[in-house]
C-alpha cells in the first residue's frame, strides 16, 4: 500500500503538482458532507 502511495505521489507531482493529501482531504470532506446532507433529508 505504501509503495502505491509513493507511486501516486510521483505521478501527482509529475502531472499537476497537486499534493495527494489535498486531493484525499477534499474527497473525504466531500463524502462526509454528502453523507451528512443525505441523512438530513
Amino acid at each position: 500500500m505504501k509503495k502505491n502511495l509513493a507511486k501516486l505521489h510521483e505521478i501527482e507531482g509529475t502531472l499537476g503538482r497537486i499534493p495527494l493529501e489535498f486531493n484525499l482531504c477534499q474527497t473525504k470532506i466531500a463524502s462526509i458532507v454528502c453523507c451528512n446532507f443525505a441523512s438530513l433529508i
